[in-house]
């Protein structure tokens, strides 16, 4: 799991407002990241935008006097896929913009943001070749971009190379590092000389679905209990609330469920554990499903599923372990024509209370 580059775009030294890029999207696209660096104090108007969609700030904003640095990103399902996908970047008080997208692929098809590290000096010639260190996630990327007062482009980096140039107002360097399957320190180097210098580097990583335990035992006997509660629980390694997707058939295969909810929309999920939890619920809590009463079963056996997904994470399902069964005998005595209801709750009363699920009637046997 990690990983790969997929594409890049660059604007240098324009004035435009908005300044834009277009560029084709890969439909696997899962982040793209957009660095700018700004002259002066920086530009104004806001947040850039992709697609229409409002990118989000990584946290690392950092100016000097000389110029502004800035990232800013969007992933998953939020990156604007297809082409001609055009970056909007507002710039109410025209200064010099360079900026700089790239594009990137999670092998698990989802990519979550996990912090930016900022660094800078703002005393002239106190500082050559800028060297920021961050802690690289396994599976992650990392991105950085350089803004300078030293008006000759950066002569080397270590990292793989995006763009690096002088435009006469302002210096630049963008680079990245796939982290593959390795975490550790990872440094992004520049080298020029002494001058005032911006840094950001912003880190990424592969968010994992969410994994499926299944706890109402498989072939558990329901007795005289038409509306069954079937337990499940699920976790999500980047802790993120989940919503669950419930099935029941009355065939192996799940071909035709005859129920089929979600707890997004669906009455009957319960979290176990924290009272009031609602959908999206806690990961890592066992939830419940109790079959309402408008679908009530008739006596028989049935099969069960479950899986669940992590809305603010992968947006993926997570596998399914092996369909379990279930068998049940129905509400049988509420069908009974002609009955007192108090009897017939009596009745029911006993059931439950018997494990054997034998229930008798005046020495009959009505189970």
């Amino acid at each position: 799991m990690a990983h790969t580059f997929s594409s890049k775009h660059n604007l240098q030294g324009s004035t435009a407002n908005p300044a834009t890029l277009t560029k084709n999207v890969s439909s696997t696209v899962t982040a793209v990241v957009l660095s700018i660096v700004t002259t002066g104090s920086g530009r104004g108007g806001g947040a850039p935008t992709q697609g229409g969609t409002t990118m989000i700030s990584s946290g690392g904003s950092v100016g000097d006097g000389e110029q502004k640095v800035e990232m800013w990103y969007l992933l998953n399902d939020d990156v604007g896929v297809g082409t001609s996908q055009v970056i909007s970047i507002p710039n109410t008080t025209s200064s010099e913009i360079t900026c700089t997208a790239s594009y990137y692929i999670a092998a698990s098809l989802s990519t979550g943001f996990r912090g930016a590290v900022a660094n800078g000096t703002i005393d002239a010639g106190t500082s050559a070749n800028p060297s920021t260190t961050v802690t690289g996630l396994a599976g992650g990327f990392q991105t950085d971009v350089l803004g300078s007062g030293y008006f000759i482009t950066p002569t080397a980096n270590n990292r793989t190379l995006l763009y690096k140039g002088d435009t006469g107002s302002e210096t630049y360097g963008t680079q990245y590092h796939l982290s593959g399957f390795i975490i550790g320190n990872t440094s992004f180097n520049w080298t020029q000389p002494s001058d005032d210098w911006v840094h950001i580097i912003s880190l990424f990583a592969e968010n994992d679905k969410p994994t499926m335990v299944y706890d109402t035992a498989d072939g558990f006997n329901f007795g005289y209990d038409a509306t069954p509660t079937i337990e499940f629980t699920a976790s999500d390694i980047d802790g993120d609330d989940l919503t669950y997707h419930f099935r029941i058939d009355d065939s192996s295969n799940m071909a035709s469920p005859i129920i089929d909810v979600y707890s997004s929309g669906a009455t009957g999920f319960i979290n176990t554990v924290i009272g009031g939890d609602l959908n999206p619920f806690t990961e890592s809590v066992k939830i419940s499903y109790t079959v309402q009463a408008v679908d009530a079963l008739d006596a028989g056996t049935y099969y069960w599923d479950c899986e669940a997904t992590d809305l603010d994470g992968t947006k993926t399902w997570s596998s399914k372990p092996k369909t379990r069964k279930f068998t049940t005998s129905g509400d049988t005595l509420t069908n009974l024509i002609g009955w007192d209801s108090v009897v017939i709750s009596h009745i029911k009363t006993m059931n439950t209370v018997l494990e054997s699920g034998i229930v008798t009637w005046n020495g009959v046997d009505w189970s």
